[in-house]
């Protein structure tokens, strides 16, 4: 099994919770789950993970945990681990990775689980890991930090604004959200050296849309407003994922699109068929090639579509035009999802 990492995610080992705090993992993710700035606390059968975006929370949790000889330390029965860049600290006990349909997933390495599933808070979709943004003082202009060193990956800034030491990665984040007006200048030793994401750059400045480089997958990464029912926006937190990146032959462009629902995998194979099939039919002979792949361990689902580029036609176009056809195949698959829709004699989509 696997736990969903969002923000920053206190990690800690289930058995020792189990060993040494009265109440074991109940009573913890209990504590946990009352707390106003802890955004959710979860567990499977070898971890307990506590999101939170407030350092406040952190330091009581971790203080809380002292108390009873869990520690945070290298080597510790507990670690904090960001979203983007991984656990803060040596952890032989625990993996982490990023998957690719934008998402953080974290795992005990006891974890024997052959189909695993991914735990996350009720009610979640994948919209709201794609909202999260992740920042650094070291990026801002107001920012007043002197480096005092640091070693295994970590590095410490004096604040002079607070007086306070600060502790964090010492590499930047593999991902950055662009903002309107960002210099071109800026984003070259993260994007790929490739015309199409020069295109997709020209395209995003054009429309004043915000957007984000992701080193880790080597593409160019846009969350889009879901529509359906004839133009209106179903939630005004519903996204599509779509990441942008170029395909090995130069006459064609390749987007990846997530939905923003999790569907059951009872039958993976006829959902995948099913989606790709009613996506299809929205563009038509806009896609070469369009597949669908659903990952039992997440519950997510994603459409692969190869967009050939039309004779005569300039990049920046072809680039616009494939933006347009991963909203029209991530709405129509999405609808299809939600609403059980699937092919004649085809087995019906059961969303969760």
């Amino acid at each position: 099994m696997s736990v969903l990492i969002e923000a920053m995610t206190l990690v800690v080992a289930r058995h020792a919770l189990d060993a040494a705090v009265p109440g074991g993992t109940a009573a913890f993710l209990q504590s946990a789950t009352a707390r106003p700035d802890v955004r959710y606390a979860i567990a499977d059968a070898h971890l307990v993970a506590v999101s939170t975006i407030a350092p406040a929370a952190i330091e009581a949790l971790g203080n809380q945990l002292a108390l009873y000889g869990i520690h945070r330390r290298d080597g510790g029965a507990a670690v904090l681990v960001d979203m983007e860049m991984g656990p803060l600290g040596l952890c032989e006990w625990l993996t982490v990775r990023r998957h690719p349909h934008g998402l953080t997933i974290a795992a005990h390495r006891r974890s024997t689980a052959r189909a695993p599933r991914l735990v996350t808070p009720p009610a979640w979709s994948p919209t709201q890991s794609w909202q999260l943004a992740r920042t650094d003082l070291r990026d801002s202009a107001a920012a007043q930090l002197l480096h005092l060193g640091g070693a295994h990956g970590r590095a410490q800034h004096l604040d002079f604004r607070t007086g306070a030491v600060l502790t964090g990665f010492a590499a930047p984040s593999p991902v950055r959200v662009i903002q309107p007006g960002v210099a071109a200048a800026v984003l070259e030793p993260m994007l790929p050296s490739q015309p199409v994401m020069t295109a997709a750059r020209r395209v995003l400045a054009g429309i004043g849309a915000t957007f984000r480089i992701d080193a880790d997958q080597r593409g160019l990464v846009l969350v889009f407003h879901l529509d359906e029912d004839n133009g209106t926006v179903s939630a005004p937190d519903d996204r599509l994922r779509v990441l942008l990146h170029p395909d090995s032959t130069p006459t064609m462009l390749r987007v990846d699109v997530v939905l923003p629902c999790v569907v059951s995998g009872a039958e993976k194979a006829q959902t995948e068929a099913d989606l790709a099939a009613i996506a299809r039919v929205s563009v038509r002979d806009d896609v070469e090639q369009l597949s669908a792949h659903h990952d039992p361990e997440t519950g997510t689902i994603a459409l692969i579509a190869t967009i050939p580029r039309r004779r005569r036609e300039s990049l920046v176009r072809a680039v616009g035009r494939a933006f347009a056809v991963a909203v029209h195949i991530g709405t129509a698959a999405t609808h299809g999802a939600r609403h059980g829709q699937s092919l004649p004699g085809a087995h019906a989509i059961t969303p969760v």
